[in-house]
């Protein structure tokens, strides 16, 4: 038999700090973030252990027992994920994990500033303001406060050239992202990045012809501040160097200084002057139409982004394999 509210606060209020309990989360007061059915880990702790950004268990009367974000700390004030401020009550605990199906989700206290940004934006929204609400969204899904709990969801990532059994995945990821890349099977040859159960995370393209060329490079806002384009990168020279190219190249509208910073920091270095993007075959759809992450790490690259602007072109060197001769 279920317990009520009262029932499990006195149970909650009677176990000792530090101990954990699972609860079943009941209600619309801290939609998106948790949803009716969650199951929720709770730690036993006082005020002292709270901070904005906690979602805390507080009794607000006899009877009543709520699950709402710590919004201050001192004195402690929790409201609901739109706003609305609690009266005041008595801290029981923490969420530290929240299960929604398959879905487990850690909050330690590195994730305090990812929920509260996503609090701010869902506020936003509330109050009439949508695009306020995806800036503020998009920031927190690809800012450094958000990075170690996006490391936790990417998983460990791997970086490999692409193959026939990813054309599919490869194929949806520059349809979302890059539609003015086409299609795989349009380019000479690509790199991605995979995350946890082989989620594409990143791509970087070759297009056909000589010499070869980094022409599309873009990365996920989940993986935003992981140093995936500059991995990316690093696979493309590598096979550059293995065919035999003594250098590859990249043209890089001047405005993408993040992206330029990456690739300077692996070894590309700029050639003198500034170039114009050659023509090439295709609509000129605009770079970063995806919404790529501004990050020293990640970002997206088309050389027709300015077809009457100026480029940066980076090369870097290799060091063909040799040649036995006859």
């Amino acid at each position: 038999m279920p317990l009520s509210a009262a029932e499990l606060a006195d149970l909650l209020e009677a176990r000792p700090p530090g101990s954990r309990l699972w609860v079943r989360a009941s209600g619309r007061s801290m939609v998106p973030f948790l949803r009716s059915g969650d199951s929720l880990q709770v730690l036993r702790c006082g005020a002292e252990q709270l901070a904005r950004g906690d979602v805390a268990v507080v009794r607000r009367a006899r009877s009543s027992l709520v699950v709402h974000l710590v919004v201050q700390q001192h004195p402690l004030r929790t409201a609901t994920f739109r706003g609305q401020l609690d009266p005041e009550g008595q801290p029981l605990g923490r969420v530290i994990r929240v299960r929604r199906g398959r879905l487990s989700l850690p909050l330690p206290p590195l994730s305090r500033p990812a929920v509260w940004l996503l609090h701010r934006a869902t506020v936003a929204a509330a109050q009439g303001a949508p695009r306020r609400a995806l800036l503020l969204l998009r920031d927190a899904l690809s800012s450094a406060a958000t990075l170690p709990l996006r490391r936790a969801l990417a998983g460990e990532l791997t970086i490999r050239r692409l193959g026939p059994d990813d054309f599919d995945q490869a194929n949806l990821y520059l349809g979302d992202h890059l539609p003015q890349a086409g299609t795989l099977e349009n380019h000479r040859t690509g790199f991605g990045a995979f995350g946890r159960s082989g989620r594409l995370l990143g791509v970087a393209l070759i297009p056909t012809g000589n010499p070869p060329f980094v022409r599309h490079l873009h990365v996920s806002r989940l993986a935003a501040g992981m140093r995936v384009s500059e991995q990316l990168a690093t696979a493309a020279c590598e096979w550059a160097r293995c065919e035999g190219h003594s250098e590859l190249a990249a043209e890089v509208p001047e405005r993408e200084s993040a992206l330029i910073h990456s690739l300077l920091s692996i070894g590309f270095q700029r050639e003198s002057g500034k170039h114009r993007p050659p023509e090439t075959p295709g609509p000129p759809t605009p770079l970063g139409a995806s919404g790529a992450p501004s990050g020293p790490d990640s970002g997206s690259m088309d050389p027709r982004r300015h077809a009457a602007g100026e480029s940066i072109r980076l090369v870097r060197k290799t060091v063909a394999p040799a040649h036995a001769g006859g």
